[in-house]
């Protein structure tokens, strides 16, 4: 059986195909060919990021019973690799010339087709599709090929952000996005920017063309429908509010919100500001809380434990604003920051 997403249950639509796309791409295992220590499962999470460290955690704590009996030595040299906060070096350690050896390479393998990490790899997903729904929504392109696009920007380049999809052109949004994606690539493979960039070019454009990408092509038989993403689910799904008419719906000072987002945005767009990097993504949690929430009360800690896919780092970030807007001295903007984790508990508990 080739590499690749299990379906479980999936419908071939918009979301199926767009899955299929990226996992072929994607694969199943590779080592530290493009500097991401491993990365593994069918969109390629990985090490580097940071974004495989919670795939395999869960293993170890919902099923330890299937790495014990797949992993070489139980699995505990990488349980307590990811213990220890040294599972970049682990992983190094099961390769030669970034090529993973055995017997990791046959026990991810076999691993990787049970059914208790098909679930773990599927919960994951979750994150990119919403990224990817928030795009196409963003801007009106609801059409399969406009989601297959934007789901492999989310799992090949994090997506882009509502001020990098501002500056897209509207003649052809698609090419547009795939342009800006090039930009702002800064990864490297074999040690060059520019195979990375072109690399993410010719990915896209096999999208958006029907091409090819490298040896792969789209797969047999996918064909995309002129038909909206969300035909069928229109019909559960309420209205996606986006983030700005939730805020003056939550918030006697909505300007004040709005102006701070905007500005963590950019300074998080203009450089490296650490921990606070994550506030770009301010607007796609808002809207992901509140066209989701309970309308019961939580914690902040527990409504980012259950919305996000990185809850420490929301947690850090959390934190540090109300901190540092709590300091004398003026944070202008950043100044109503001081209430975060109270408007994200609001947001939830707005009636329902």
């Amino acid at each position: 059986m080739k590499g690749g997403i299990i379906f479980m249950g999936l419908t071939y639509n918009a979301k199926a195909k767009s899955l299929a796309i990226t996992s072929l791409f994607e694969g199943m295992l590779a080592g530290n060919f493009d500097g991401q220590y491993l990365s593994y499962g069918y969109l390629q999470w990985n090490f580097g990021q940071g974004t495989l460290q919670p795939l395999f955690k869960r293993l170890f704590n919902e099923y330890p019973e299937v790495a014990s009996n797949l992993l070489p030595n139980g699995g505990m040299d990488l349980k307590n690799a990811l213990d220890n906060g040294t599972e970049r070096d682990w992983a190094l350690s099961i390769q030669s010339r970034n090529y993973v050896q055995d017997p990791w390479r046959s026990a991810l393998q076999q691993l990787y087709y049970t059914k208790e990490f098909i679930d773990i790899m599927n919960a994951a997903a979750q994150w990119y599709i919403d990224r990817a729904i928030n795009m196409c929504v963003s801007f009106n392109m609801t059409k399969e090929q406009d989601f297959a696009l934007a789901f492999d920007l989310a799992v090949q380049n994090g997506g882009l952000n509502y001020y990098e999809m501002l500056e897209t052109s509207e003649y052809d949004k698609r090419v547009s996005w795939v342009e800006v994606a090039v930009a702002k690539t800064t990864g490297r493979i074999n040690g060059s920017v520019e195979l990375c960039k072109q690399d993410v070019r010719n990915r896209k454009m096999a999208i958006v063309t029907g091409g090819t990408y490298g040896t792969k092509s789209l797969p047999d038989g996918l064909v995309f429908d002129d038909v909206s993403m969300f035909e069928e689910e229109k019909k559960e799904e309420p209205k996606w509010e986006d983030w700005r008419t939730i805020l003056t719906k939550i918030s006697n000072n909505y300007e004040l919100w709005e102006s701070g987002i905007i500005t963590i945005g950019k300074l998080s767009d203009a450089a490296n500001i650490g921990c606070l990097n994550i506030g770009t993504y301010i607007p796609a949690l808002i809207e992901k809380i509140f066209n989701r929430r309970s309308g019961i009360e939580k914690p902040f800690d527990t409504l980012i434990d259950e919305y996000t896919t990185s809850p420490n780092d929301w947690k850090i970030f959390g934190n540090t604003m109300v901190n540092m807007a709590e300091l004398e001295g003026d944070m202008g903007d950043l100044e109503v920051f001081k209430y975060f984790k109270k408007l994200i508990e609001k947001i939830n508990s707005y009636e329902v």
